[in-house]
Formats: structure tokens, sequence, C-alpha cells
């Protein structure tokens, strides 16, 4: 089994801080946020003919594979990711972690 797991969340702009900061309540060391565009509003706001704001906000948070679970309920609860078009989460194990400070992850 992996040691740690890849959190990677996508919300919409202005979201990620709200997250995040859920994240780390429950029990998350801390993220990386970065800016992203979504590539499929385009040809919807082209059809529709509705304004769809395709900036997003890409989250990225390692933490130990014991600590998934309850970080990722914290994060899909603060974000209201189970309602159309609020965002999407999923998780990737991580072989191995390089430069990772232990300091920065919580206690198992």
């Amino acid at each position: 089994m992996n040691e740690y797991v890849l959190i990677m969340t996508i919300v919409e702009r202005g979201q990620a801080n709200k997250v995040v900061d859920a994240a780390k309540a429950a029990g998350a060391g801390g993220g990386t946020i970065f800016y992203g565009r979504g590539t499929g509003g385009d040809d919807v706001k082209h059809f529709l003919n509705i304004h769809i704001d395709v900036a997003k906000e890409v989250i990225m948070i390692i933490t130990p594979n014991s600590q998934v679970e309850k970080v990722t309920e914290a994060m899909v609860e603060s974000g209201q990711l189970n309602s159309p078009g609020k965002g999407i989460l999923f998780t990737i194990p991580l072989a191995s972690v390089v430069g990772l400070s232990k300091r920065n992850l919580p206690s198992e």
C-alpha cells in the first residue's frame, strides 16, 4: 500500500481557499493552489448563448493515506462538490515522494 496520496481538486475561481481551509481543519498539512482554464466551456457557451466562466482553481494536497477519507469528505462538503458544476475531486496514489517535510504532514 502507498504511504501518500495526492488529492487533486478543481473548483470554480474564488473557491479554493475555502476548500483548502476545510482540508487543513480535517488534518491536511496544507496545499498548493494554481489557476487553470476549462476547455469544454467554449462550446457550451456558444451553443446555449450563455456565459460560463471557464476560469478554475486547481488544488493539490499530498497527505498520508490514513488521512485521505477525512480530508476529502471535508473538501467535498466545503466545496459542495456533490452538486453539479461545482467541481471535481480525485485521488492518485503516489509511488514515492521526495522533498516533503514530515513536519508539514499530520501525524498518523
